[in-house]
């Protein structure tokens, strides 16, 4: 098992899959992650109902199945991790693509 880097040392020479400080596998990689704004998502969330699309996906009786056989309140907990799910998996989707928006 690798171990986190020291303060201001590569990563690119570590074990580049194990921890998410060298996830990109380069030096530098923390100056990459800063271009990621937070205002997309931010407006995104604004432009597209997350929560719906997570209802829509796990909700009904996915979401009831949880409520009564796991725990009462587990099918509200499953779509607030889908909602967020969601958010993240676009926060990838943008940042593979290096799509950012500049104010």
């Amino acid at each position: 098992m690798c171990s986190p880097p020291a303060a201001g040392a590569s990563c690119s020479s570590r074990c580049s899959t194990t921890w998410w400080t060298c996830a990109s596998g380069a030096a530098g990689a923390s100056r990459r992650l800063d271009r990621l704004e937070p205002i997309t998502l931010y407006l995104a969330t604004a432009l597209v109902d997350f929560s719906r699309i997570a209802e829509r996906l796990a909700g009904g009786s996915v979401a009831t199945f949880f409520d009564t056989h796991i725990a009462n309140g587990a099918g509200a907990l499953l779509l607030a991790v889908m909602t967020l799910g969601l958010l993240l998996l676009l926060a990838r989707f943008l940042h593979r693509r290096q799509i950012y928006l500049r104010v």
